[in-house]
């Protein structure tokens, strides 16, 4: 699971430099506190929701969405590759 934490911190980085996008129904700080509580409990050894993760990466799901409108989509692509190996 240190390989789903590693990216988890990647998208991170993302996510907080980025600012809404208004074809998402979350905002980019949702976005963000998702991750920082998943990466939480991943160092903790606790279970996470690999549902929500699994929507967030989903073709034009709300982080493709932000990605897209804040210059990193094709960045966006090769996580979402990452991702579903990680998973």
């Amino acid at each position: 699971m240190s390989e789903l934490a590693d990216l988890l911190r990647e998208c991170l980085v993302h996510i907080e430099r980025s600012a809404d996008s208004m074809y998402a129904g979350q905002s980019a700080a949702d976005i963000a506190e998702m991750f920082r509580a998943a990466i939480a409990k991943l160092e903790r050894g606790e279970p996470i929701n690999k549902g929500a993760l699994k929507i967030l990466f989903l073709p034009t799901g709300d982080l493709q969405e932000i990605s897209i409108d804040n210059g990193w989509g094709d960045e966006f692509v090769a996580l979402a590759a990452r991702f579903d190996r990680a998973i």
